[in-house]
Formats: C-alpha cells, structure tokens, sequence
C-alpha cells in the first residue's frame, strides 16, 4: 500500500503530512473503547498455517497470529471497559481456548501478556471529510477488537480515497 503511494503521483506518496489518519471525537456516532488481552508465546514448531480464528461461541473471541518464533494469542473484547489489568484466569482463559483451535498450543511457554483499549464504533468510519481548504481528513477508526482483520481492506480502501483525492 505504501508502495502504491509512493509510486502513484498523488502528494500523500510524496508527503507523507499532507494525509491525516486519526481518530477523533465525534458525537454521531460515539467511539467507545473496549479493553483487549493478548498474549505472547513461543511456539517450538513452526506454523504452516495463516491466522485461525474463532468469533462463536464457545470460543469467541480467540485468535491465534503466528510469527516465526513466536504467536500472538488471543483473546478479549470487553466492550466500555477501561480495565489495564491482565487478570491470570482470564490469560488462562485465552490459552485455553487457542489450544483448542491450535492442539499443538497446550503447554506452550507464555511470555507475557498485553492490554490495550481498541476503539470502537457500532460501524467502521471510512471516510474523507474536508475540515478547511487546505486540509482533507480521512477518517479511519472504530474497528474495536477487529482491528488486525480488518486492516488490509481498510488500508487498500484509504489509498484509494487518496487516489481520487485532487491535489
């Protein structure tokens, strides 16, 4: 996508201040937070597999990420919650349900977990908005605990909203 910028003759490949991507406070449709725990393992074998994933019942939301020495496992979505405490049945909880979507999971060494507060909406805002004459915003938020998912087709989505964008 970065690629495709720079290589276009659009100003935002070529200056990357010229485009603001940011959330903002806004009273239509009101961003509220929810709190997110993952956890990080290693993984003494080697995915051959992309991401798997589970948002059903009984294992939603859970989520596996493989890098190469590592995985990202996840996890919660805790919707008005401002909570930055990792509580280790709820790590338990997560390790759980991921070795049941990945078997060879269980009794892998946990590194540590993180906490975040993912912004969401009741829908995705993706949009230009034009906020003075020299200055267009596109607004890009609200994916909540969905945001890694939905990244890739909302970023192809931004380049082209800048691609139709006239300098």
């Amino acid at each position: 996508i970065r690629r495709r910028l720079q290589e276009s003759n659009h100003e935002a490949g070529k200056n990357r201040a010229s485009v603001i991507l940011n959330a903002i406070y806004e009273t239509r449709n009101p961003v509220f937070y929810a709190t997110g725990i993952l956890l990080l393992a290693i993984t003494p074998f080697f995915f051959v597999e992309g991401i798997t994933g589970s948002f059903l019942e009984p294992l939603a939301v859970s989520y596996v990420v493989p890098h190469p020495t590592y995985c990202i496992l996840g996890g919660t979505a805790d919707d008005n919650s401002w909570d930055l405490e990792v509580d280790p049945k709820t790590s338990d909880e997560i390790l759980r349900k991921c070795s049941i979507l990945e078997p060879r999971l269980k009794g892998v060494e946990v590194l540590g977990s993180r906490v975040g507060l993912r912004p969401g909406r009741t829908e995705v805002r993706l949009e230009p908005e034009q906020i003075s004459p020299d200055c267009k915003v596109i607004h890009n938020y609200g994916h909540g605990g969905a945001g890694f998912t939905l990244s890739w087709g909302c970023a192809e989505e931004v380049v082209e909203i800048i691609e139709k964008l006239s300098v």
